[in-house]
């Protein structure tokens, strides 16, 4: 692998955390309480956000809302008719 390809590929995945990043910080925000609860909710937005492939595939997938009408969709558009998601 060249170094301009290696620099693309890091450039895509940074792109993607910091893009993960902004959506958990969005999403926990709403569901924050206090300022300890806040701190450590960050932190796994943070966390999250370094390994932003399995976060998204968790969010699409409906892991953490599966009742969520982009879950729904998804699952809908995505597996064949009859086939139950995990």
């Amino acid at each position: 692998m060249t170094e301009q390809t290696r620099r693309f590929l890091l450039g895509i995945y940074l792109a993607g955390a910091i893009a993960t990043l902004v959506f958990q910080v969005a999403v926990r925000t709403r569901e924050c309480t206090g300022a300890s609860n806040c701190a450590l909710s960050y932190g796994k937005a943070v966390v999250w956000s370094v390994i932003w492939p399995a976060s998204w595939a968790a969010y699409l997938e409906g892991r953490f809302y599966p009742d969520a009408p982009f879950s729904r969709t998804l699952r809908d558009r995505l597996l064949p008719k009859g086939a139950v998601s995990p």
